[in-house]
């Protein structure tokens, strides 16, 4: 540990994060406890100091999540982030082209995170809210960031992380990982079916800056019941295309 680190404050972090990848559903002290492996008593302590502070919720049977406070604090960097302001319009207008749900995730300490997330005009939509944190091995965009990272940083990483499996078509081995980050790297795009959430597929493809360095991944996430062969190289036709401009409004004139 840093001798400049606070310990109390990192573990106030660590809870913070644990709420996000619940998806921010009121959750017990006990069940964050298991989860963290931090004391629950702690846990509960830190819970009820957030909550003096307006950044956390409790209802009476002492279920906490994270409070619109939070959306306050994020939204204060997201206005001064370049990336987002650049790419908001061609997100939107991906929405209402397809219909579904458009999100824009950048790399955030060896996790992926999405920065902005637009609706389309369908009533049954796949939510991918803001601030929420994927891991690498799984979903279009978390795979496209893997991919295009130099090759001892992504080999350090394909080592190193917990390959979770959430669904039966997880990729839980790690040859199989690489193999499939190399298919994304030639095709220029990925195709999620299934493999993070059940009844639910995504394709997405990858946002450069001037130098040609892959700094985002745009996704569509949609119901399965929307996802044929047609549907796909529909979406992936258009992701790509929008993509492309955006990263041309960023400087990237086409050569990586």
């Amino acid at each position: 540990m840093d001798r400049y680190s606070i310990d109390v404050l990192n573990t106030a972090v660590d809870i913070i994060e644990a709420f996000q990848f619940n998806g921010n559903v009121p959750i017990k002290p006990g069940k964050l406890a298991q989860q963290t492996g931090i004391n629950r008593t702690r846990i509960f302590r830190i819970l009820k100091t957030l909550e003096q502070r307006g950044y956390v919720e409790a209802d009476g049977q002492n279920n906490f999540q994270l409070s619109l406070k939070i959306l306050q604090l994020a939204e204060s960097v997201h206005g001064k982030t370049e990336l987002p302001k650049v790419a908001k319009p061609f997100l939107i207008e991906l929405a209402q082209m397809t219909g579904d749900t458009v999100s824009l995730l950048v790399m955030n300490h060896g996790n992926a995170i999405c920065l902005d997330s637009y609706q389309g005009h369908y009533s049954l939509q796949v939510a991918v809210p803001i601030g929420q944190i994927l891991p690498l091995h799984v979903g279009v965009s978390p795979k496209l960031l893997l991919a295009n990272l130099p090759l001892e940083e992504r080999e350090h990483l394909i080592q190193t992380m917990t390959l979770t499996p959430y669904t039966p078509n997880t990729i839980v081995d790690r040859d199989e990982l690489r193999e499939v980050l190399k298919d994304i790297q030639e095709q220029g795009y990925a195709v999620d079916e299934e493999d993070f959430e059940i009844g639910v597929c995504a394709v997405g493809a990858p946002v450069r800056d001037h130098t040609g360095k892959v700094i985002a991944g745009i996704t569509v996430t949609t119901p399965t019941t929307r996802f044929n062969m047609q549907r796909k190289d529909e979406l992936i036709r258009l992701v790509i295309d929008v993509s492309v401009r955006i990263s041309a409004h960023l400087g990237w004139n086409g050569e990586k």
